[in-house]
């Protein structure tokens, strides 16, 4: 059942901070994928006498480790940017969809803002989901 927050509870999601710390993760994520993906699975791509020269050494994965930082952090920036894209696209969407306190019927943009039961339409950003 949909019920109208209260003022504290309206503050509170308009006061809400983003947690940084979930793309510190993902960065750290991301290098350790990334070295240890070359280590394992990276074959150096020099040519002795027409061969490959086989998988990198931990001295030749360590010289790359700038190189290992800057693509980390272009992902993380990436994910970063996308995720708030997804987001305030969503948050957007929900500008759009009002309930009734009363009937909980759903209108998306409501000219009129009284329901056909007496209820008022309410923006679901000002609701909150309850079990019954």
């Amino acid at each position: 059942m949909w019920i109208e927050k209260t003022n504290i509870e309206i503050n509170n999601d308009l006061n809400q901070k983003e947690n940084y710390w979930k793309y510190i993760a993902l960065f750290i994520l991301i290098f350790c994928i990334e070295l240890f993906g070359i280590k394992i699975f990276g074959v150096n791509h020099r040519f002795t006498m027409g061969e490959l020269t086989g998988p990198y050494t931990w001295q030749e994965v360590t010289n790359l480790i700038p190189k290992i930082l800057i693509t980390s952090l272009l992902l993380t920036v990436c994910a970063f940017l996308l995720i708030n894209y997804l987001d305030k696209y969503e948050k957007k969407k929900l500008d759009h969809i009002f309930l009734c306190n009363k009937c909980n019927k759903r209108a998306l943009d409501p000219t009129q803002y009284t329901c056909e039961c007496g209820g008022t339409f309410k923006n679901i950003k000002l609701m909150k989901w309850i079990g019954e």
